[in-house]
């Protein structure tokens, strides 16, 4: 097991190191290269142009400028914002805790809702629960969260004031009443994908000779469908959560502009705005170190559900 976590980590760090490389080079594939960026569009001369890129190193080679910028991204530097006028670590860390915040709440909710969605409409195949559960998956999948998130709001806000539309609050319980309408909005599209998933899944192990075995041995039905049937369903059901909290990442960026969620995402939408590349740069490799470790989680949480997942590895 040991090995297998230490080949893994070595293998998700270069995926890392990679991605160090594609993110550094679009700073220099913008148009006017790094040094008009910096200067956010101000017209100057091109004696200013050529100071400034000696002064922050742009006319060194670009390979010294990479092992530059990665020794100083190494030590927690990430440069500086422009239009937070503080460093970008400053700027960034705050606002990435409220959006894993946003992002857990809405894989907790998908993850729960989904999952007993999917179950119920396995064993009750064809019949009214699965239908409906099917049409109403299949509807919400449809939505953006987008579009899901102003419906919401004008439902639970205005008509009926159950919960705040903006903001994070203060507090657990008070973060927990503001973050509720943007989870569900962000939950729904990928509520469906898992509830989809986990009855397929179901369906194929409702059917296996373990799963027949168990119900001949006399298991009560619950024990047969929690303990043998769902867990032999969990390999692809854990593969897609991995895949779709990757995208509930991305997603947050439109829903908390949507929602004004102080969070990475509208830091990113008002940095794109206002040519703060240093920012931008920098929430890139964090939501690509995020889903670099959810996928470490989903590949150990193979290992754990099926050990025959880590031997076989270890053969090949």
């Amino acid at each position: 097991m040991k090995a297998y976590i230490a080949r893994r980590l070595v293998s998700q760090a270069l995926v890392l190191l990679a991605s160090t490389v594609v993110v550094f080079g679009l700073l220099h594939l913008a148009p006017g290269g790094p040094a008009k960026l910096l200067l956010a569009g101000r017209p100057v001369t091109q004696q200013t142009i050529d100071a400034l890129n000696h002064r922050y190193g742009l006319d060194r080679p670009l390979v010294v400028q990479y092992f530059t910028w990665l020794n100083h991204l190494v030590h927690g530097d990430l440069g500086d914002s422009i239009r937070e006028r503080t460093p970008v670590a400053a700027a960034v860390a705050p606002r990435i805790v409220t959006t894993l915040e946003l992002t857990g709440y809405a894989a907790l909710l998908m993850l729960v809702f989904g999952v007993s969605l999917g179950v119920l409409s396995a064993v009750y195949r064809s019949g009214p629960v699965d239908v409906s559960a099917t049409i109403g998956t299949l509807t919400a999948a449809s939505i953006p969260s987008y579009v899901s998130g102003v419906v919401l709001i004008v439902i639970f806000t205005v008509k009926l004031p159950w919960f705040p539309s903006l903001g994070t609050g203060h507090g657990f319980v008070d973060s927990i009443d503001h973050l509720t309408l943007p989870a569900i909005a962000l939950a729904l599209s990928a509520l469906a994908l898992i509830s989809r998933v986990t009855r397929v899944a179901m369906i194929e192990a409702l059917a296996s000779d373990a799963v027949q075995t168990a119900r001949v041995r006399g298991f009560t039905p619950a024990r047969v469908i929690f303990k043998h049937a769902l867990r032999g369903a969990l390999i692809p059901v854990v593969t897609m959560t991995g895949i779709v909290i990757g995208y509930l990442l991305s997603g947050a960026i439109i829903v908390e502009y949507v929602f004004s969620i102080n969070g990475v995402g509208l830091l990113l939408v008002r940095s794109v705005q206002g040519l703060d590349y240093a920012v931008v740069q920098a929430i890139a490799l964090v939501l690509t170190a995020e889903f670099l470790f959810i996928n470490l989680v989903v590949d150990l949480l193979y290992a754990i559900i099926d050990p025959r997942v880590r031997l076989g590895r270890a053969v090949n």
